[in-house]
């Protein structure tokens, strides 16, 4: 339908132009000079033709010169004088008494032409004919767009040039049907004009023509539009594509497609994503096939194309093409996966490792970042998180490689794209991509006698059985004997990850100076109150030397020099001076129990807390210890397999993530391994202690 309205749309404007030039011919054909030339004569006389020239000059640029001659002749003639006949420009058309030629465009001015004429066989030549006349033609018109017609819907430029100077602004028509003609207000000066031709988007296949009338500087009038006098009109868009060919090559992206009408080219529009349009214009062709080499391997691309014809109109879109480039190493093995299939694994393959190269430049980021970022980076374990996350997205990998072994159908290798899509969306969802620090707090840890007695009214009776003032006196002297100093630091940091959803993380430093060994009778304790945590399990706890006394409350040995711990969430830093901590001394065969093993165990005398023991009622329990040691020997075997049962228990809990039975059974132990003498403690406590290490780090 385009095609044969295109056809009809030429066919008119041929039709239109000869009518237009025909009209014109006859309606402004100049007259002709005719000049009578007796060439015998040695001073020939032209016949006086000058009062046949209108008083303003000749008003034509183009004319017909006739001569005359009284013998058959040859005529020639030239633009300059004193030319031999041999060697003139040009002839006259015809041989014998009358010559004629014609001559166009013709620059106002004096006009001459020097005319030489052979007669006589040739033998004999005239003298040298002068004909001079002035022309002044009336002034005509250029009209041109910026864009070549034929036209589509929209506003053009138009110009308009003159052949000479206005005296005033010309007056142009336009119509689109060559009947209706609407004036066009033009601005400029001079020979330069211009305005803007409104096209309709409705109009479909037209002709557009122009009128021209124009007053020169001396008052004369001229009408003629010497080019530009007619323009097609296209506005109607090319149909749309609809048989579409793709293939996915080694490398490469092909698309080949049919349509019947005659166009300008084709717009081929590409995105990574399914949901494209114009917005995404890739390239322009001229042919019905696209080989597109810009692509990489494995990697799915979307496309849409659309006609263009000669005049701009830009057709509707296809339907959407999805192509997936074939890696150069495919080699589908007999009985794996079908060929046609293999691009989606590949596409998926490619996706993971586009994301796996996002990762690695976010980790180059973070080790090359500052020193104060690199080690809060490397506080929150953020490093030991990449690697695991490499870790899984190498199994992901795996398990994707092993698709293109399996004989799959569409529908069993979706779900199974599917399943490891939604893990790689899971790992990328989760994954650190800047750190921002929100606000920090530096402390100088003062420890009065207050504070410590606090502390060891915290631990009664999970830590210790007994409670004496001097144990207060005695911390606080260490701590003056020993230079113990406290520089806590505590800072609230937000964690961007790659899907987009922020993580607020609480990060407490405390920087212990001091003298105190391993040996010494001495804990550090960190008393958590609710307001900051709920539960100790909310605690990502950096050292490896703490024990849980009971929920809340944990002990650092004296030897530590720092503690450090996150936990995932913002904290108020004035509420910092809600978190108790300090140093507190320790008799020797204090009691060691709690919800974790705490480890103080009998490695000192008791001689500063004993001795104000009477020998009465030591000679008293030396006697009951005697009676009972048979019956709490007894007790403390079965206490000692139970224990040893419940660990193993504890260990499958926690091994089939049932976290809550492990920490239960956890607690049992615990509260039989209180009731335990202390040579039956030694027993379990390394069982015990690798219990503990074991549901830390499950």
């Amino acid at each position: 339908m385009k095609n044969k309205s295109r056809i009809l749309l030429k066919a008119f404007l041929s039709f239109f132009i000869i009518l237009f030039l025909s009209q014109n011919l006859f309606a402004s054909s100049p007259p002709v000079l005719e000049y009578s030339f007796n060439v015998s004569l040695e001073d020939p006389l032209a016949y006086d033709f000058g009062s046949s020239i209108p008083l303003g000059g000749w008003k034509w640029n183009n004319a017909m010169i006739r001569i005359l001659t009284n013998e058959e002749s040859l005529c020639k003639y030239d633009s300059s004088s004193g030319k031999n006949y041999n060697s003139m420009e040009g002839n006259f058309e015809n041989y014998g008494l009358l010559h004629e030629k014609s001559f166009f465009g013709l620059d106002q001015g004096i006009f001459s032409l020097y005319v030489i004429c052979a007669y006589d066989n040739e033998n004999s030549f005239s003298p040298e004919l002068e004909l001079n006349f002035y022309v002044n033609p009336l002034v005509s018109a250029r009209i041109s767009f910026l864009e070549t017609p034929p036209l589509k819907g929209g506003s053009y430029k138009v110009m308009l040039t003159t052949s000479r100077s206005l005296s005033e602004v010309p007056e142009i028509k336009y119509s689109f049907n060559g009947v209706d003609y609407i004036p066009l207000p033009f601005s400029g000066s001079g020979q330069n004009w211009f305005s803007y031709l409104i096209i309709p988007g409705n109009l479909g296949n037209a002709v557009g023509s122009f009128s021209f009338k124009g007053t020169d500087l001396e008052g004369r009038i001229g009408t003629k539009i010497s080019s530009g006098n007619v323009f097609l009109i296209d506005t109607l868009k090319p149909s749309t594509i609809q048989s579409i060919r793709s293939e996915g090559r080694k490398g490469e992206a092909f698309l080949e497609w049919y349509l019947e009408e005659d166009v300008l080219g084709f717009n081929i529009y590409r995105s990574e994503s399914p949901t494209l349009d114009k917005s995404d214009f890739y390239r322009f062709v001229e042919k019905k096939s696209f080989l597109d080499a810009f692509v990489e391997k494995g990697k799915t691309y979307y496309y849409k194309i659309s006609a263009v014809d000669d005049a701009g109109n830009i057709g509707d879109l296809s339907r959407t093409i999805e192509v997936t480039v074939l890696r150069e190493d495919i080699n589908p093995n007999e009985g794996g996966l079908s060929l046609s299939l293999i691009p989606r694994v590949e596409s998926l393959l490619i996706e993971l490792e586009n994301i796996y190269s996002e990762m690695k430049s976010i980790e180059s980021s973070f080790k090359n970042s500052e020193n104060e970022k690199k080690e809060i980076v490397e506080r929150l374990g953020i490093f030991q998180e990449i690697d695991r996350t490499f870790s899984n997205m190498n199994s992901i990998k795996n398990e994707i490689e092993l698709f293109k072994t399996q004989n799959l159908n569409e529908n069993e290798l979706e779900n199974k794209l599917s399943s490891s899509r939604i893990k790689l969306a899971n790992l990328r969802k989760n994954f650190p991509e800047n750190i921002f620090i929100q606000e920090e707090r530096v402390i100088d840890e003062v420890f009065s006698e207050e504070t410590i007695e606090r502390l060891y009214l915290e631990i009664i009776p999970y830590a210790l059985d007994n409670f004496d003032s001097r144990m207060i006196r005695k911390s606080s002297a260490i701590i003056t004997e020993r230079g113990i100093s406290v520089k806590t630091r505590a800072i609230n940091i937000n964690i961007q990850q790659m899907g987009g959803v922020d993580k607020d993380v609480f990060l407490l430093i405390r920087e212990i100076g001091g003298t105190l060994n391993k040996t010494d009778s001495f804990i550090f304790l960190e008393v958590l109150p609710r307001g900051v945590v709920e539960s100790i399990s909310e605690l990502s706890i950096k050292n490896k030397n703490y024990q849980t006394i009971k929920e809340l409350v944990i002990s650092f040995s004296a030897d530590t020099k720092e503690i450090s711990y996150f936990i995932e969430k913002e904290v108020e830093l004035d509420s910092l001076e809600e978190i108790l901590f300090g140093i507190v001394y320790l008799p020797p065969e204090t009691k060691t129990s709690g919800t974790g093993i705490t480890g103080f165990l009998v490695l000192e005398d008791l001689d500063e807390i004993s001795m104000g023991v009477s020998l009465v009622v030591l000679l008293i329990l030396i006697a009951v210890f005697y009676l009972g040691f048979i019956k709490l020997r007894n007790r403390s075997l079965k206490l000692v397999e139970e224990i040893i049962q419940k660990s193993n228990e504890a260990r499958s809990f926690s091994s089939k993530g049932k976290k809550e039975e492990s920490e239960k059974t956890y607690l049992e132990i615990s509260e039989k391994y209180k009731s335990l003498p202390y040579s039956s403690k030694k027993k379990v406590y390394g069982t015990l202690e690798d219990l503990h290490k074991f549901l830390k780090d499950s």
